[in-house]
């Protein structure tokens, strides 16, 4: 009798066991996504601007977790969106240039989630391509409250919206720049600071106000629908804006982005996190929320960074930048990699021989570049800021903690030669990894971009 007793005492305490083991039950929020256009993160005031007060945006923040360190690999907007559809990186995605497309084979969450009942939804700036891959079921006509609250309530089922907002990419045309005063700003160190500068930091805040009161509209639409509490809403910058040491480059500035979660029943209020995440990780997290098998791509879910179970995910990060295909492009291309971890970020720069041009240094069409060349001469900082964007060495390695716009090159000082040559190691493998041939794939990105973009 005791041993029966006993046995079945056991019986019960491991089915126990395995029911705290099992897979979370399974749910099925909905997804909100605003995407800014090309933004720096540093200039919303809740990462801390001194220029720009972003209310809404702030209280986004206060209401869910901040992300200090979520990354793009690549700082161009074509390739940044289609990471975070489909959870690859860029090369092995086949969408590494600019203005191009995935391959054949890649599929995006609208395939992952569609199975699932979930309806798919796009608002606002598209950038992507082939559409029958990006095949999103419903492309709202236009970015306001209207729009959004009349996608939410069509009917029961679960949805995911992507809120892919214009702002605040140039020509820097939205908003009131006159709110700003030119001679109050204070102009990022990265900048060459004169007259048009300033004037162009006016416009570019003008426009990050304006995606301010966009991203009020999405909230209001949010809770009017009465599906606040099941809805994860996101709010990411993309990536870097168009000024030099930013868009087009794997400096911070350009590739470290900005993120911000808010869902009642899971993310912790005001919560903050250092974790190292990447937009290829977003497409496994919903999926891991969901209580569904993470599918063969390169993100890896960071619930457990959500749920703060975990302070850390990612020990390293990589970039690539490829200029070729990309308007102002030198004709050899420019093509860029990099590696970066909590401390230091390692660059390669594979065509370092010729000068680097872009939209910035050809087309100057915000009108603040030639004045750059034109008061290089007047302090050693703007001959150096000017001077640093067009001629690269070869490699360049920074401790990004104490610079966080990379201002100074630690490459070829003795005491940093171990963890370069370890960087480099770890670059060479994951380039590998992804099929990435370095200059070979630069010279081959004209055939990942369709005939009418070329």
């Amino acid at each position: 009798m005791k041993t029966k007793l006993f046995n079945s005492i056991l019986l019960l305490l491991s089915i126990l066991l395995i029911r705290c083991q099992s897979p979370k039950r399974e749910t099925r929020p909905n997804l909100v996504f605003i995407l800014a256009d090309d933004l720096n993160k540093m200039d919303l005031s809740c990462y801390g601007s001194e220029n720009v007060q972003t209310p809404h945006i702030d209280r986004l923040a206060r209401e869910g977790m901040r992300f200090e360190h979520i990354f793009t690999a690549s700082a161009m907007c074509a390739p940044t969106r289609m990471q975070l559809y489909t959870g690859l990186h860029p090369v092995r995605s086949g969408a590494y240039p600019n203005h191009s497309r995935v391959k054949p084979e890649v599929k995006s969450i609208v395939q992952y989630l569609r199975p699932y009942g979930y309806r798919c939804g796009l608002s606002g700036k598209w950038h992507i391509k082939p559409k029958e891959i990006f095949a999103f079921d419903t492309i709202l006509p236009s970015l306001t409250k209207a729009a959004y609250l009349d996608y939410m309530i069509k009917d029961n089922d679960p949805f995911v919206l992507f809120v892919c907002s214009r702002e605040p990419h140039v020509p820097w045309d939205k908003g009131d720049a006159t709110a700003f005063d030119p001679d109050r700003i204070r102009v990022p160190e990265y900048l060459v600071d004169n007259a048009e500068t300033r004037q162009n930091l006016c416009k570019y805040y003008a426009e990050i106000t304006y995606l301010d009161n966009q991203v009020k509209e999405v909230m209001e639409a949010i809770n009017e629908s009465g599906k606040s509490d099941n809805t994860i809403v996101m709010f990411a910058t993309e990536q870097g804006a168009q000024w030099p040491g930013c868009k087009w480059t794997c400096y911070d500035p350009g590739l470290a982005a900005g993120l911000i979660v808010r869902y009642p029943p899971l993310v912790a209020p005001g919560s903050y996190t250092r974790a190292m995440v990447n937009y290829i990780d977003v497409l496994p997290t919903f999926l891991d929320i969901i209580g569904k098998d993470t599918p063969d791509v390169d993100g890896r879910s960071f619930l457990e960074v959500l749920e703060q179970k975990s302070d850390a995910h990612d020990a390293l990060v990589y970039g690539i930048h490829t200029q070729k295909g990309a308007i102002g492009s030198p004709e050899q291309g420019y093509p860029i990699r990099s590696v970066r971890t909590d401390e230091f970020l390692y660059i390669r720069n594979l065509r370092s021989e010729v000068d680097y041009s872009n939209a910035v240094t050809v087309r100057d069409r915000q009108n603040y570049w030639q004045s750059w060349l034109r008061d290089s001469s007047l302090k050693e900082q703007n001959a150096f800021l000017t001077a640093r964007y067009i001629k690269r060495p070869p490699v360049e390695l920074y401790q990004v903690a104490n610079d966080p716009y990379q201002l100074t090159n630690l490459a070829g000082k003795p005491e940093y030669e171990t963890v370069l040559a370890d960087l480099d190691k770890e670059l060479s493998n994951w380039m590998k990894s992804q099929g990435d041939q370095g200059v070979i794939t630069e010279d081959e990105a004209g055939s990942r971009i369709p005939k009418k973009n070329k």
